[in-house]
């Protein structure tokens, strides 16, 4: 179940690889972005409408949950219900996510500055993710690993 799926980028990437997935999104108009992109060309995708903390999937139903972006807008505790309810015995969860440096470079201090000032809703709206130690105690002993991967992007001037 891929939950907060928005346009499906993530799904798509669990699709390719052969796996059904269950896209669950409460902005229809996300979700049927991710149906009309994603169901033609995959006939084991489905999306539905639902929330993390109530995504209308059947008790132990899902062996994997996996959740990209969306998680910093989850309630953590009705979220660790739900998933626990859905998940099949052994079902694990994903969850991960990007996130953009905010201090690395004097360009990436300007560019924070530049949002700060002149974002209308940035600081309402920006993704502040949780902290390893938080995102260990969340999992508990269920937590099977952890990785930081770079993510580099080049940009020219027209980028």
């Amino acid at each position: 179940a891929d939950i907060g799926a928005g346009t499906g980028i993530s799904s798509r990437l669990f699709l390719a690889s052969g796996h059904p997935v269950v896209a669950v999104e409460p902005n229809a108009a996300m979700r049927g972005a991710a149906e009309e992109w994603l169901a033609p060309q995959y006939p084991q995708f489905r999306a539905v409408d639902g929330r993390a903390e109530a995504t209308a999937l059947d008790d132990a139903s899902i062996d994997l949950v996996s959740v990209a972006q969306a998680f910093h807008w989850f309630d953590t505790v009705a979220v660790r219900a739900e998933w626990q309810r859905i998940l099949r015995p052994g079902g694990q969860a994903l969850i991960y996510w990007k996130s953009r440096l905010l201090d690395a470079s004097p360009f990436l201090v300007g560019y924070e500055q530049l949002l700060l000032d002149y974002g209308t809703d940035y600081t309402a709206v920006a993704e502040r993710y949780q902290d390893d130690a938080t995102m260990q105690a969340w999992f508990g002993a269920g937590l099977r690993g952890r990785v930081e991967l770079p993510n580099v992007q080049h940009l020219d001037f027209d980028a």
